[in-house]
Protein backbone atom coordinates (compact mmCIF):
# COMPACT_ATOMS: atom_id res chain seq x y z
CA UNK A 1 0.00 0.00 0.00
CA UNK A 2 1.34 3.41 -0.95
CA UNK A 3 0.28 6.52 0.90
CA UNK A 4 1.25 9.89 -0.46
CA UNK A 5 0.55 12.75 1.89
CA UNK A 6 1.81 15.45 -0.48
CA UNK A 7 4.72 17.81 -0.96
CA UNK A 8 5.86 20.80 1.09
CA UNK A 9 8.14 23.28 -0.70
CA UNK A 10 9.64 25.98 1.52
CA UNK A 11 10.68 29.59 0.91
CA UNK A 12 12.41 32.00 3.30
CA UNK A 13 11.97 35.68 2.46
CA UNK A 14 13.27 38.06 5.19
CA UNK A 15 11.67 37.49 8.62
CA UNK A 16 9.28 34.81 7.31
CA UNK A 17 9.19 31.12 6.52
CA UNK A 18 6.66 30.19 3.84
CA UNK A 19 5.45 26.58 3.93
CA UNK A 20 3.34 25.41 1.02
CA UNK A 21 1.49 22.13 1.24
CA UNK A 22 0.27 20.37 -1.88
CA UNK A 23 -1.73 17.15 -1.64
CA UNK A 24 -3.99 15.16 -3.94
CA UNK A 25 -6.87 15.32 -1.40
CA UNK A 26 -8.08 17.15 1.72
CA UNK A 27 -7.26 14.24 4.04
CA UNK A 28 -3.63 14.31 2.92
CA UNK A 29 -3.50 18.10 3.09
CA UNK A 30 -4.85 18.16 6.63
CA UNK A 31 -2.31 15.55 7.70
CA UNK A 32 0.50 17.40 5.90
CA UNK A 33 -0.39 20.67 7.66
CA UNK A 34 -0.26 18.90 11.02
CA UNK A 35 3.12 17.33 10.29
CA UNK A 36 4.60 20.63 9.07
CA UNK A 37 3.26 22.53 12.10
CA UNK A 38 4.52 19.96 14.61
CA UNK A 39 7.98 19.95 13.06
CA UNK A 40 8.11 23.75 13.02
CA UNK A 41 7.18 23.92 16.72
CA UNK A 42 9.73 21.23 17.60
CA UNK A 43 12.61 22.86 15.69
CA UNK A 44 11.87 26.46 16.71
CA UNK A 45 12.10 25.97 20.47
CA UNK A 46 13.18 29.50 21.36
CA UNK A 47 11.65 31.34 18.43
CA UNK A 48 8.31 33.08 18.46
CA UNK A 49 6.14 31.34 15.90
CA UNK A 50 2.76 31.93 14.39
CA UNK A 51 1.23 29.58 11.84
CA UNK A 52 -1.44 30.97 9.50
CA UNK A 53 -2.82 28.47 6.97
CA UNK A 54 -4.56 29.89 3.92
CA UNK A 55 -6.22 28.05 1.06
CA UNK A 56 -5.27 28.64 -2.54
CA UNK A 57 -8.62 27.34 -3.72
Amino acid sequence: MTFEMGTAPLAAPPDTLVLRGDSPDMVGLTRLEGVMASHLVRFALREERKIDWTSAG
